[in-house]
């Protein structure tokens, strides 16, 4: 698996990091489906502009008491279809689904996340690979939700002033509660609580290459499990401000 997770690098590409601005809003009644295999490109449904998507939901507050599910997403994506060029806006309670076997999320943008920005679900293979590249600030939860099996590799990616990055199921009590595993790579954290979580216990890891961070901890390593209970921490691996190689697991 680390020889896979290496193997990796050489499809992705560096971009830089700016933060667009949108021309335009978009306000959905329900979630916008990409079926597996297609492409939803912002840029070609709106005439090569930055419009931002949301679902209308305000006065959310501090998101502590707000939970929903895939009907509340702005973007469902099916097995191996693609979303790019495109922002979030804040007034959602969720907003990208990965259902499936792998999908990739490319140059998208997440203004003010109340609850996950991207959750994924429903893999059932090792192999399969999720693509996120982009950028997310002031996330009051995780940014990346990994619930399945697969491989989340997050790159060239910037997120600041927000609680964690990428975090492993910690207590799914229905589905998928095993090894996981993710790449996190070329990405920029600033004011970030937490880089990632995962389970020890479940062997999950998470590779770290070419990371620069500010915040609280990068790794926090977590005793999971299956029963929908709280996570027992077990401490912090991968302390640093400059990261050029480190394997979490």
């Amino acid at each position: 698996m680390k020889l896979l997770l290496i193997s990796l690098l050489v499809e992705t590409c560096l971009t830089s990091v700016e933060w667009p601005s949108a021309t335009s809003t978009k306000v959905l009644d329900q979630p916008i489906r990409v079926k597996s295999g297609e492409t939803y490109d912002g840029f070609a449904e709106n005439g090569g502009k930055w419009v931002k998507y949301e679902r209308g939901i305000s006065g959310l507050g501090d998101c502590t008491n707000v939970d929903g599910g895939m009907n509340d997403a702005v973007f469902i994506l099916d097995s191996k279809s693609k979303l790019r060029n495109v922002i979030l806006g804040p007034n959602s309670i969720k907003y990208v689904y990965c259902i499936g076997e792998g999908c990739t999320i490319e140059n998208v943008w997440w203004e003010d996340s109340c609850r996950e920005a991207v959750i994924i679900e429903g893999s059932s293979k090792k192999n399969a690979k999720f693509r996120i590249s982009g950028g997310a600030r002031n996330g009051r939860s995780n940014i990346v939700q990994h619930n399945s099996e697969g491989i989340a590799q997050i790159n060239n990616f910037y997120v600041e002033n927000s609680k964690q990055l990428y975090s492993s199921c910690e207590n799914c009590k229905n589905g998928y509660q095993s090894t996981r595993n993710a790449l996190i790579y070329r990405v920029t954290a600033s004011n970030v609580e937490t880089l990632a979580g995962y389970n020890v216990n479940y062997k999950d890891r998470v590779t770290l290459l070419e990371v620069k961070f500010t915040g609280k901890h990068v790794c926090r390593m977590l005793e999971g499990n299956n029963e929908g209970k709280e996570a027992r921490a077990l401490g912090y691996k991968c302390e640093s401000t400059s990261i050029s190689r480190c394997f979490c697991n």
